[in-house]
């Protein structure tokens, strides 16, 4: 052993095994891999065992090793964040809260912004089984612990939002605009996500008390402290002050100037995070210049200024030497093209299409099975707007179809939760978002509200596995485990299930969750734009609180499908065709 051989390199050998194959491993395989090099097995062995498990979605396995790991060390930490982890991709909240309190619990001496970290994770999971009013609690914990974290803030905004408290919100931006982080020059609030869903909980806030203004001058100050430091943070801040007047302002012109100004500011320059604001301008105002050649044609007049603005914006997408540029050209050119269609310029509409449909394509017959998701709601949203509704559907077909399985899924794990960690009742909450807040384990996201060492105790509801009661146990699980891992076509339904969940969402005032859907509608005009059954009702009667779509569009529905979801074959106005058959009869139409 070379003399300079240190901790470090033991821990990179002992976890080594969970990266060296290109494919996912069984279960036996991992413990074999595990086993190799035959070190003790200690509690630590045992928990990076099981984050070797879990990183390749064992979860159950990973859960076990866990559990063997802290019959060993009662209080080790990186098994209790391994438990954490996984209930975590199991969406059990309760759990997660439980074992995050064990956490808690051993790690006294946390500094005070990771302590900060765990309440606003456990603000995030009490939103999400209905406890209110404990997450507003756990939020204002997280502030006080690290008041210049904009992430502390922004989840204070969250868990307000989900009480409904409008009033308090507008009280807290408020103060949040003059407060000032010693290291930088803005203030916290312009920190505090108002370049993503901040600015929305701001707004829905000030909306409901009539006080849009006040939320605009808020923004405009906040970014104006920030004005200058870098040339991608002021095209970025220009696009989202771009979607607030349009969005709660309806000022569609000072908008248009906005996106526009972002385009001129950056158009020299080659930094892709600056290229990542030009595209979100650039798919905002294809889609405007598009709505204003409707109107013009509407109201007897000329539509030939938007539609040449609409085209000039297509022609400098197409010429962007940038790297990895796919977004923006999708967007400008799917709007062109479906002006080009609607117009009967057929042949410059397909020059439209045909790029995005083939792109797609590639993307379905690629050697990379985790794209496809998004490669088919690229071929079917493409298809959509090219009016071959039949093929679009079926596209669809691959991303919806499972949507109800998903939804009496969730229902039976929430039954299951509610029985192997019981507590009061639970009801739904407002507008909470589908996506977690945290970050891998490895930043540690997670949160509790310790009350007292008995009282975790008390709550910790899944019995500690000893190393003598689990061997056994363990060999009879590989087996079945391993199964699970076989990508066969119901493994794939699975995944795909896991997908649709965290892609699909309401663009409308919603608050269903998706298990709540009973239909889903596609505005056949606007560029990725989704209704849900009730949203569509107040899109339809124009009573959308913001700017959104409009009445007068057409949508097409989606979900739910007829059709059942077969990986290998596709329904085509009553045909069925070889998924294989299918893309490639799609690739000879759209080449040609």
């Amino acid at each position: 052993m070379k003399d300079d051989y240190t901790k470090e390199d033991e821990d990179n050998n002992r976890i080594g095994f969970d990266h060296v194959l290109l494919q996912t491993p069984s279960v036996t395989q991992i413990r074999e891999l595990a086993q190799f090099i035959e070190f003790e097995k200690t509690a630590y062995w045992h928990a990076r065992l099981a984050e070797a498990l879990w990183r390749n979605d064992h979860h159950e396995a990973a859960i076990q090793e866990c559990q063997i790991s802290l019959s060993i060390d009662e209080g080790f930490m990186l098994a209790i964040l391994g438990l954490i982890e996984c209930y975590e991709k199991r969406e059990d909240h309760k759990l997660v809260i439980d074992w995050t309190l064990k956490a808690l619990i051993n790690w006294p001496d946390a500094q005070k912004d990771m302590k900060s970290i765990f309440w606003r994770s456990i603000t995030y999971r009490r939103v999400q089984i209905g406890e209110v009013e404990g997450a507003i609690e756990a939020a204002k914990e997280a502030c006080e612990l690290d008041p210049e974290s904009a992430f502390a803030a922004y989840i204070y905004l969250y868990a307000l939002d989900a009480g409904s408290r409008f009033q308090e919100i507008l009280e807290f931006a408020h103060d949040l605009e003059k407060a000032s982080p010693a290291t930088t020059k803005e203030s916290v609030l312009f920190h505090t996500d108002l370049k993503g869903e901040g600015i929305n909980l701001l707004a829905n806030a000030a909306a409901a008390l009539g006080r849009l203004d006040f939320v605009s001058n808020v923004i405009e100050t906040s970014f104006a402290a920030a004005e200058g430091k870098n040339i991608s943070d002021t095209a970025d801040q220009l696009f989202r002050l771009g979607c607030f007047k349009f969005k709660w302002l309806r000022d569609t012109d000072e908008s248009i100037k906005l996106w526009e100004s972002a385009l001129e500011s950056t158009a020299d320059t080659s930094n892709s995070r600056v290229w990542d604001s030009r595209s979100e301008c650039i798919d905002q105002l294809g889609q405007v210049y598009f709505d204003r050649a409707v109107k013009s044609e509407k109201q007897g007049l000329s539509p030939g200024s938007w539609v040449s603005k609409l085209e000039i914006l297509c022609t400098k997408v197409k010429g962007s030497e940038e790297d990895g540029d796919v977004f923006s050209s999708e967007s400008a050119s799917m709007v062109l093209g479906l002006w080009y269609r609607l117009h009967d310029v057929h042949d410059k509409a397909k020059d439209c299409f045909g790029p995005l449909i083939l792109e797609a394509i590639d993307i379905l017959t690629d050697d990379d099975p985790d794209n496809d998701v998004w490669g088919y709601v690229s071929l079917g949203s493409a298809l959509l707007k090219a009016g071959d509704k039949a093929n679009a559907y079926s596209a669809f077909v691959f991303t919806v179809s499972d949507l109800k399985e998903l939804t009496d899924a969730r229902q039976a794990m929430q039954k299951n939760q509610a029985m192997v960690s019981p507590k009061e009742d639970r009801t739904g909450n407002k507008k909470a978002p589908e996506e977690s807040l945290g970050v891998e384990m490895n930043s540690l996201v997670i949160g509790a509200e310790p009350d007292s060492a008995s009282a975790v105790t008390e709550i910790i509801s899944e019995p500690v596995l000893t190393v003598e009661t689990t061997s056994r146990k363990l060999e009879e699980d590989d087996k079945a485990n391993d199964e699970s891992a076989v990508p066969s076509n119901d493994f794939q339904v699975e995944q795909s299930k896991r997908e649709i969940s965290d892609f699909w969402y309401c663009d409308g005032d919603c608050t269903q969750k998706r298990e709540k859907w009973t239909a889903l509608y596609y505005c056949e005009i606007c560029l990725d734009t989704t209704f849900c059954d009730q949203c569509l009702e107040l899109v339809q009667a124009d009573r959308l609180p913001f700017q959104k779509c409009s009445p007068d569009h057409t949508f097409y529905q989606i979900y739910p499908s007829a059709q059942k979801m077969d990986m290998n074959t596709v329904v085509v106005d009553g045909k069925t065709l070889l998924r294989t058959e299918w893309l490639a009869n799609l690739r000879k139409e759209w080449e040609g």
